[in-house]
């Protein structure tokens, strides 16, 4: 779940989740009528005798410099990150789709290779 929320657990604990970088996910027709792919995260301020002030927030910045940046570091999944950042779709549970690219890229074995060095 990545949509900014404040509510309390059926035990009464506070459940306070800031949002997301990218891919918010939508779960009613309300939401989607207020889909963002702006960036969220939340400040809680906390004094003396607890929670005093919870601020979601919601920012704007320059989607293709950050893609840019990320093509230049050699991100992998390139081509998924750029997607989300754009139209907020994520590939992060379609195995099928994630094989076809680690497979295409060779990640599986780039990973393998990362770990076996730290051993």
């Amino acid at each position: 779940m990545h949509r900014q929320l404040m509510r309390y657990s059926s035990e009464g604990r506070l459940i306070i989740n800031p949002g997301s970088v990218h891919v918010p996910t939508c779960f009613s027709d309300w939401e989607k009528q207020h889909f963002s792919l702006k960036p969220q995260y939340t400040i809680v301020e906390v004094d003396q005798t607890g929670i005093r002030n919870v601020n979601f927030k919601k920012v704007d910045y320059d989607i293709e410099k950050e893609i840019a940046l990320a093509r230049e570091r050699e991100l992998p999944y390139i081509n998924f990150y750029e997607e989300a950042l754009k139209a907020g779709r994520s590939y992060t549970h379609d195995k099928e789709v994630l094989k076809q690219v680690n497979d295409e890229y060779g990640y599986k074995e780039e990973v393998i290779k990362f770990f076996d060095g730290r051993r």
